[in-house]
Protein backbone atom coordinates (compact mmCIF):
# COMPACT_ATOMS: atom_id res chain seq x y z
CA UNK A 1 0.00 0.00 0.00
CA UNK A 2 0.94 3.64 -0.16
CA UNK A 3 -0.16 6.96 1.26
CA UNK A 4 1.18 10.16 2.78
CA UNK A 5 3.51 10.10 5.74
CA UNK A 6 3.53 12.65 8.55
CA UNK A 7 5.91 14.86 6.54
CA UNK A 8 3.62 14.95 3.52
CA UNK A 9 6.00 12.82 1.48
CA UNK A 10 4.40 9.86 -0.31
CA UNK A 11 4.81 6.69 1.74
CA UNK A 12 5.40 3.36 -0.04
CA UNK A 13 5.64 0.50 2.44
CA UNK A 14 7.22 -1.90 -0.05
CA UNK A 15 10.09 0.56 -0.42
CA UNK A 16 10.28 2.17 3.01
CA UNK A 17 10.86 -1.01 5.02
CA UNK A 18 13.86 -2.27 2.98
CA UNK A 19 15.20 1.28 2.81
CA UNK A 20 15.14 1.65 6.58
CA UNK A 21 17.15 -1.56 6.88
CA UNK A 22 19.69 -0.20 4.41
CA UNK A 23 19.95 3.06 6.34
CA UNK A 24 20.44 1.20 9.62
CA UNK A 25 23.12 -0.98 8.02
CA UNK A 26 24.97 2.06 6.64
CA UNK A 27 24.91 3.71 10.07
CA UNK A 28 26.59 0.65 11.52
CA UNK A 29 29.41 0.46 8.98
CA UNK A 30 29.95 4.12 8.08
CA UNK A 31 32.61 4.64 10.73
CA UNK A 32 34.56 1.65 9.45
CA UNK A 33 34.60 2.68 5.79
CA UNK A 34 35.50 6.32 6.36
CA UNK A 35 39.15 7.30 6.38
CA UNK A 36 40.71 9.30 9.21
CA UNK A 37 39.86 12.99 9.54
CA UNK A 38 42.62 15.37 10.67
CA UNK A 39 42.01 18.85 12.07
CA UNK A 40 45.10 21.07 11.89
CA UNK A 41 45.96 24.08 14.05
CA UNK A 42 43.29 23.22 16.59
CA UNK A 43 43.35 25.30 19.81
CA UNK A 44 45.50 23.78 22.55
CA UNK A 45 42.52 23.55 24.92
CA UNK A 46 40.45 21.71 22.29
CA UNK A 47 43.25 19.18 21.73
CA UNK A 48 43.55 18.47 25.45
CA UNK A 49 39.77 18.11 25.86
CA UNK A 50 39.50 15.84 22.84
CA UNK A 51 42.34 13.60 24.02
CA UNK A 52 40.52 13.15 27.33
CA UNK A 53 37.21 12.50 25.56
CA UNK A 54 38.80 9.80 23.39
CA UNK A 55 39.11 7.50 26.41
CA UNK A 56 35.33 7.53 26.82
CA UNK A 57 34.36 6.33 23.34
CA UNK A 58 35.12 3.10 21.46
CA UNK A 59 38.45 3.06 19.64
CA UNK A 60 36.76 2.44 16.27
CA UNK A 61 35.24 5.91 16.63
CA UNK A 62 38.06 7.84 18.31
CA UNK A 63 40.75 6.72 15.86
CA UNK A 64 38.87 8.30 12.96
CA UNK A 65 39.30 11.87 14.21
CA UNK A 66 42.64 13.43 15.09
CA UNK A 67 43.12 16.98 16.39
CA UNK A 68 46.59 18.51 16.02
CA UNK A 69 47.63 21.81 17.56
CA UNK A 70 50.20 22.37 14.81
CA UNK A 71 50.30 22.30 11.01
CA UNK A 72 50.82 18.51 10.85
CA UNK A 73 54.48 18.55 9.86
CA UNK A 74 55.52 17.12 13.24
CA UNK A 75 53.09 14.18 13.14
CA UNK A 76 54.66 11.09 11.47
CA UNK A 77 51.31 9.33 10.81
CA UNK A 78 49.87 12.40 9.11
CA UNK A 79 53.00 12.88 7.00
CA UNK A 80 52.82 9.24 5.87
CA UNK A 81 49.20 9.73 4.89
CA UNK A 82 49.47 12.94 2.84
CA UNK A 83 53.19 13.03 1.97
CA UNK A 84 55.59 15.62 3.37
CA UNK A 85 56.19 17.40 0.06
CA UNK A 86 52.49 17.69 -0.74
CA UNK A 87 51.73 18.99 2.76
CA UNK A 88 54.41 21.67 2.49
CA UNK A 89 53.03 22.68 -0.91
CA UNK A 90 49.49 22.98 0.47
CA UNK A 91 50.61 24.99 3.49
CA UNK A 92 52.67 27.30 1.33
CA UNK A 93 49.71 28.21 -0.90
CA UNK A 94 47.05 28.79 1.74
CA UNK A 95 47.86 32.44 2.44
CA UNK A 96 44.70 34.57 2.53
CA UNK A 97 42.34 31.82 1.34
CA UNK A 98 40.32 31.70 4.58
CA UNK A 99 40.87 35.17 5.99
CA UNK A 100 39.87 37.01 2.82
CA UNK A 101 43.15 38.93 2.69
CA UNK A 102 44.35 40.37 -0.62
CA UNK A 103 47.82 39.05 -1.34
CA UNK A 104 49.15 42.03 -3.27
CA UNK A 105 52.49 42.37 -5.04
CA UNK A 106 53.41 45.72 -3.49
CA UNK A 107 52.58 47.82 -0.50
CA UNK A 108 53.63 49.48 2.75
CA UNK A 109 53.18 47.63 6.00
CA UNK A 110 54.39 47.45 9.58
CA UNK A 111 55.89 44.20 10.86
CA UNK A 112 55.28 43.95 14.60
CA UNK A 113 58.04 43.07 17.05
CA UNK A 114 58.66 39.33 17.05
CA UNK A 115 56.57 38.79 13.90
CA UNK A 116 57.18 38.30 10.18
CA UNK A 117 55.51 38.90 6.81
CA UNK A 118 55.28 36.14 4.18
CA UNK A 119 54.21 36.11 0.53
CA UNK A 120 53.86 32.98 -1.64
CA UNK A 121 54.08 32.81 -5.41
CA UNK A 122 53.87 29.95 -7.94
CA UNK A 123 56.70 29.70 -10.45
CA UNK A 124 56.95 27.62 -13.59
CA UNK A 125 60.27 26.33 -14.82
CA UNK A 126 62.25 29.17 -16.34
CA UNK A 127 60.21 31.95 -14.69
CA UNK A 128 61.92 34.51 -12.47
CA UNK A 129 60.83 36.53 -9.49
CA UNK A 130 62.36 39.65 -7.99
CA UNK A 131 61.41 41.39 -4.78
CA UNK A 132 62.49 44.85 -3.73
CA UNK A 133 62.60 45.81 -0.06
CA UNK A 134 62.94 49.14 1.70
CA UNK A 135 63.06 49.38 5.48
CA UNK A 136 61.84 52.68 6.90
CA UNK A 137 63.87 54.49 9.53
CA UNK A 138 62.24 54.50 12.96
CA UNK A 139 61.94 57.19 15.63
CA UNK A 140 64.00 55.11 18.07
CA UNK A 141 66.88 54.37 15.68
CA UNK A 142 69.17 56.88 17.40
CA UNK A 143 68.67 55.00 20.70
CA UNK A 144 68.34 51.37 19.62
CA UNK A 145 70.27 51.25 16.34
CA UNK A 146 69.28 51.31 12.69
CA UNK A 147 65.98 49.54 11.88
CA UNK A 148 66.46 46.28 10.03
CA UNK A 149 64.54 43.34 8.56
CA UNK A 150 65.82 39.83 7.76
CA UNK A 151 64.96 38.83 4.18
CA UNK A 152 64.80 35.14 3.29
CA UNK A 153 63.00 32.76 0.93
CA UNK A 154 62.08 29.08 0.84
CA UNK A 155 61.45 27.19 -2.42
CA UNK A 156 59.26 24.07 -2.38
CA UNK A 157 59.24 22.07 -5.60
CA UNK A 158 55.99 20.55 -6.81
CA UNK A 159 55.29 17.05 -5.41
CA UNK A 160 54.77 15.39 -8.78
CA UNK A 161 58.44 15.95 -9.60
CA UNK A 162 59.73 14.39 -6.41
CA UNK A 163 59.45 10.88 -7.84
CA UNK A 164 62.25 11.73 -10.23
CA UNK A 165 65.84 11.50 -9.08
CA UNK A 166 66.43 15.10 -8.09
CA UNK A 167 68.74 16.40 -5.43
CA UNK A 168 66.23 18.24 -3.23
CA UNK A 169 62.53 18.95 -2.89
CA UNK A 170 63.10 22.14 -0.88
CA UNK A 171 65.80 24.80 -0.83
CA UNK A 172 66.29 27.94 1.26
CA UNK A 173 67.85 31.16 0.08
CA UNK A 174 70.42 32.81 2.32
CA UNK A 175 69.10 35.15 5.00
CA UNK A 176 69.96 38.77 4.21
CA UNK A 177 69.77 41.57 6.82
CA UNK A 178 68.41 44.77 5.24
CA UNK A 179 68.99 48.05 7.07
CA UNK A 180 67.05 51.27 6.74
CA UNK A 181 70.31 52.88 5.66
CA UNK A 182 70.62 50.44 2.71
CA UNK A 183 67.77 52.02 0.76
CA UNK A 184 66.00 49.72 -1.71
CA UNK A 185 67.45 46.20 -1.88
CA UNK A 186 66.39 43.81 -4.66
CA UNK A 187 66.74 40.04 -4.67
CA UNK A 188 66.01 37.59 -7.50
CA UNK A 189 65.37 33.90 -8.08
CA UNK A 190 64.92 31.89 -11.30
CA UNK A 191 63.12 28.55 -11.07
CA UNK A 192 64.75 25.52 -12.65
CA UNK A 193 61.63 23.47 -11.82
CA UNK A 194 57.95 24.19 -11.11
CA UNK A 195 57.76 25.35 -7.52
CA UNK A 196 56.24 27.58 -4.87
CA UNK A 197 58.47 30.27 -3.38
CA UNK A 198 57.71 31.80 0.00
CA UNK A 199 59.25 35.22 0.55
CA UNK A 200 59.74 36.19 4.18
CA UNK A 201 60.54 39.48 5.88
CA UNK A 202 61.30 38.68 9.50
CA UNK A 203 61.30 40.98 12.53
CA UNK A 204 61.41 38.04 14.93
CA UNK A 205 64.83 39.09 16.20
CA UNK A 206 63.37 42.34 17.56
CA UNK A 207 61.43 42.15 20.83
CA UNK A 208 60.85 45.87 21.26
CA UNK A 209 60.36 47.58 17.91
CA UNK A 210 57.96 47.26 15.02
CA UNK A 211 59.52 47.94 11.61
CA UNK A 212 58.08 49.86 8.69
CA UNK A 213 58.51 48.01 5.41
CA UNK A 214 57.90 48.71 1.71
CA UNK A 215 57.97 45.80 -0.75
CA UNK A 216 57.46 45.27 -4.47
CA UNK A 217 57.27 41.81 -6.09
CA UNK A 218 57.62 41.25 -9.83
CA UNK A 219 57.26 38.04 -11.84
CA UNK A 220 59.05 37.63 -15.15
CA UNK A 221 57.85 35.03 -17.65
CA UNK A 222 60.21 32.48 -19.15
CA UNK A 223 62.11 34.06 -22.05
CA UNK A 224 60.84 32.90 -25.42
CA UNK A 225 63.31 30.69 -27.30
Amino acid sequence: GSGLGTTGVPKVESFDEPNQKNVAFMREIIIDILGPVYVLNAPWVAVKAFNWFQSLVPERFSRKLVLLDGDGTADPDFLDLVGESQLKHLLATRVGLLSGEVDGDFGDTVVSAGESLSKCRDLKRGESISWATTVEAGDADSWLGVSDIISSATVIFHPELNAQEVAEDEVSLEELPILASDGEVTREYTADRDCVITLCWSNEHSRMRAKGLRYHIELQAKPSS
